[in-house]
């Protein structure tokens, strides 16, 4: 049942001569990207599409809700891993940082933060969070084991960026603190992980992104 949606979906809104999704939007590539939903023979040319949406917007969001929850996974997933590190350093409207830089603690329901003028919306709304599982899941590599309940098993594989540094992630769970810490020296990757003992886990190699100047 599942292919014969994801068939008549893209057959439906696949341009073939321009190579992406009708509405030609953020969002349009990110989410079916996101589902399962691009064949594999298409998938580098909507990833391709998506990343020219972002070059146009400076790296700023125009996704709402559901999509600003996985652009960043959707880049990472499909080649475009420095596009979603663009996106977290951006400061300018629309972006997380820019929000957090108008005095916001929290995730607001607006990307305006404490400058939208419209009092009546949410200054704790979790809608445009998704960077947080970002954190988790790729930057620490943290993630339940699709056949772990409640963090019985997990899967450590983290995406190291030699841009950023260094990063630390740790979550507490029933049995303890799992923990994935990372950072670059010299251009020498140094990683280290905590797993509490009545859990499994699957270590994987982790992902390594230099410094694009370094790239050859």
């Amino acid at each position: 049942a599942f292919e014969i949606g994801r068939t008549a979906f893209h057959s439906t809104y696949y341009n073939k001569e321009d190579k992406e999704y009708s509405e030609r939007i953020q969002s349009a590539a990110v989410l079916p990207l996101a589902f399962g939903l691009v064949p594999e023979n298409a998938k580098k040319h909507i990833a391709a599409a998506l990343h020219r949406y972002l070059e146009k917007e400076d790296f700023c969001l125009t996704t709402g809700f559901f999509g600003s929850r996985y652009i960043l996974e959707a880049l990472t997933d499909n080649g475009y891993a420095e596009d979603a590190i663009k996106i977290l350093h951006q400061r300018k409207f629309p972006s997380w940082n820019y929000m957090l830089d108008t005095g916001a603690t929290n995730m607001t329901e607006s990307w305006l933060g404490l400058k939208d003028k419209d009092r009546s919306i949410s200054m704790s709304h979790f809608a445009l969070g998704g960077a947080f599982a970002y954190f988790f899941e790729y930057l620490g590599g943290i993630r339940i084991h699709e056949c772990g309940a409640g963090f019985s098993s997990v899967v450590l594989e983290p995406h190291c960026f030699e841009e950023l540094g260094h990063c630390r992630i740790s979550y507490t769970c029933k049995k303890g603190e799992i923990i994935s810490e990372w950072s670059f020296k010299n251009g020498q990757l140094t990683w280290n992980h905590t797993i509490p003992d009545g859990i499994t886990a699957e270590i994987r190699e982790p992902h390594i992104y230099r410094k694009q100047e370094n790239q050859k």
